[in-house]
């Protein structure tokens, strides 16, 4: 299936860009926090500098997540 306009938009956005802030929803949940650290994790690959923030400080039932560490 072919990509949308806006798809290719925000692609080239991701590839014209340095560096990369992430807003997680608030108040957070597991599926703001999996989310931004996945696409956290796949800007990192892609060679980005890439910085999560988030509002408050993380439950500590998703502390478990891989590289929940880097939120702020």
């Amino acid at each position: 299936m072919p990509l949308s306009q806006l798809q290719l938009d925000i692609l080239s956005l991701l590839k014209k860009a340095n560096h990369i802030l992430l807003l997680p929803s608030s108040p957070l949940d597991g599926d703001s926090l999996g989310s931004s650290l996945a696409l956290y994790l796949a800007l990192k690959k892609l060679g980005k500098k890439v910085t999560v923030v988030a509002e408050e400080a993380i439950p500590g039932t998703y502390q478990f997540l891989p590289e929940s560490a880097v939120i702020s």
